[in-house]
């Protein structure tokens, strides 16, 4: 069972199709890989497969499947110094093990931080932090300047205002032409708030979702 959850920023760009289609490629690539594809008949799926209360997601619809973005910034530490990144992609992999996933440029500033670390947090951000989400994919300064935040099991930054978060351990780091993918095993996983979810969907940010 894999649910997929991509975006892509540089600059002010998002995702092109393509991207995502690379990003849903690279999730079943590692699953197969670990023997954890399940390809029976799926009707509907909540976007993190991780016994939570969230409903948000992509629903396969009759002709369609519906792709909503929900912005996370993933976080971890070097050096005593929070890291965070507004990610290229973010998958959930496996349940029996939770394990996630999220692919990381080669040429990122943080590229570094998260190639070390042996842990990361998925923060899943709220429909009041756009600047946030704008902030981690592109700032040159101290991108957690005046960010207040907390830490779990792994130490990982787990950002306030977040509606949930997915602390984890990294399992394995596989090379994959100019990106790594990071794989991890979920240790925490909760939900945080009610607020709605930070959407980007057809070509712009929404803060609910609405498909015609």
């Amino acid at each position: 069972f894999i649910v997929a959850i991509f975006f892509n920023i540089k600059g002010k760009g998002m995702a092109s199709s393509a991207s995502i289609l690379i990003g849903i490629i690279a999730g079943f690539i590692v699953a197969a890989s670990l023997g954890m594809v399940n390809y029976g008949k799926i009707e509907s799926a909540s976007w993190f497969a991780l016994p939570m209360p969230l409903q948000y997601g992509i629903d396969f619809v009759p002709g369609a499947i519906i792709l909503m973005l929900f912005m996370s910034i993933v976080t971890t530490i070097e050096n005593q110094h929070p890291k965070g990144i507004t990610a290229n992609s973010f998958t959930s992999v496996s349940l029996e093990p939770p394990l996630v996933l999220f692919c990381l440029g080669k040429d990122s500033t943080n590229f570094q931080a998260f190639n070390v670390a042996n842990f990361f947090a998925v923060n899943i951000l709220s429909n009041e932090q756009t600047e946030l989400s704008n902030r981690f994919a592109a700032y040159d300064g101290d991108r957690f300047d005046g960010v207040n935040w907390k830490n779990w099991e792994t130490g990982a930054p787990i950002l306030d205002g977040a509606i949930a978060a997915i602390d984890c351990r990294r399992k394995k780091l596989i090379d994959a032409g100019d990106h790594i993918i990071i794989l991890g095993e979920v240790l925490r996983a909760e939900k945080l708030s009610e607020q709605e979810p930070l959407i980007y969907f057809n070509g712009k940010y929404a803060k609910k979702l609405s498909i015609d």
